[in-house]
């Protein structure tokens, strides 16, 4: 899945979570994985907060996703749940690809087009999800990628 360099580099991004480190650490891994978007949210409060979401070929695609997200479709989010009940100081790392049975079918149908590897121009193929627990923030970290375009 992840080549020696892309695995040196997420292992740097989790030794730099909740640091200073963190976000150069995260922009380099996500250059070296060649990612379409990318999304870090907070869970800390009873809405989640996106820190930073942006698709890198159409901008305006990534703040339809978190509008889309924001309408309140955070609430049966997998993701949002087990950073929620993760003890501080934990990270977890999953595929979309390994945990897509979790999601409800309306919550998946309200992000088809995120989700979807059949939708050429916008569809993903698959996500990788760092989530994260530090003393001040739970946070989840979305690496998108399309069909054929991962290492």
């Amino acid at each position: 899945m992840l080549n020696e360099r892309q695995r040196h580099l997420l292992e740097k991004c989790e030794a730099a979570s909740g640091g200073p480190d963190f976000f150069p650490s995260y922009l380099e891994l996500i250059g070296e994985l060649k990612s379409v978007q990318v999304g870090v949210w907070s869970f800390d409060d009873d809405i989640p907060r996106c820190l930073y979401i942006r698709h890198l070929q159409n901008t305006l695609f990534g703040e339809v996703a978190k509008t889309i997200y924001m309408t309140g479709w955070y609430r049966q989010d997998p993701v949002r749940k087990t950073v929620m009940e993760m003890e501080m100081g934990s990270r977890i790392i999953e595929s979309f690809r390994e945990t897509s049975s979790s999601y409800p079918e309306d919550y998946l149908r309200a992000f088809s087009s995120v989700y979807k590897e059949n939708n050429p121009e916008f569809g993903f193929a698959d996500r990788i999800t760092i989530m994260a627990t530090t003393p001040t923030l739970r946070m989840g970290i979305h690496i998108y990628f399309r069909r054929h375009q991962r290492a």
